[in-house]
């Protein structure tokens, strides 16, 4: 489910970077990925129904990846190629995002680089401003956020005793 969260964030992501402008292309960017951006991508993968994007540049096939760059317009956030294999991600604009918007950023941006286009609904992950995010996002920010909690309230020096095991949320008393 991790996956088809992350799947569906990068989809956002991809739609987001299909209305990139000649001049914001221009400036290439750097590739960039981390833990979190590579779980966004595969539930971006997922919610597509493991369709993966494939670009060919000079007989190398290219993986879907995504690109740190400055967008002119202060109102976007990311673009997608569509079809293609580039994420841009707005520099300033993905340090301020909150997990569930870059998760559903990423998954949008992912449709775009399989060739969907905007939807007028505001309701489907393809709008153009998308008002509700996939549930593999909303799962997988959930289970971060659970997890880390736990892991404040038990810490390692709780989470061995056995009365305490359960209720931090170990399937069963060490």
């Amino acid at each position: 489910m991790a996956l088809r969260c992350a799947a569906r964030c990068a989809v956002a992501l991809c739609l987001v970077a299909g209305a990139l402008p000649a001049a914001a292309q221009a400036n290439h960017g750097t590739t960039f990925l981390d833990e979190t951006l590579a779980t966004y991508m595969a539930i971006g993968q997922a919610h597509w129904g493991g369709l993966m994007p494939s670009c060919v540049v000079g007989g190398t096939v290219i993986a879907p990846h995504a690109v740190l760059y400055d967008d002119p317009d202060p109102a976007v956030a990311a673009r997608g190629d569509q079809p293609g294999c580039r994420i841009w991600l707005d520099r300033s604009s993905w340090r301020e995002m909150r997990p569930l918007e870059a998760c559903m950023v990423v998954v949008h941006e992912w449709g775009h680089l399989l060739g969907h286009g905007h939807s007028l609904d505001p309701f489907d992950l393809m709008a153009e401003v998308p008002v509700r995010a996939p549930g593999e996002c909303r799962r997988a920010v959930n289970g971060s956020r659970a997890r880390a909690s736990a892991a404040r309230r038990c810490g390692p020096h709780r989470a061995g005793r056995r009365g305490r095991a359960v209720r931090c949320g170990l399937a069963r008393p060490l």
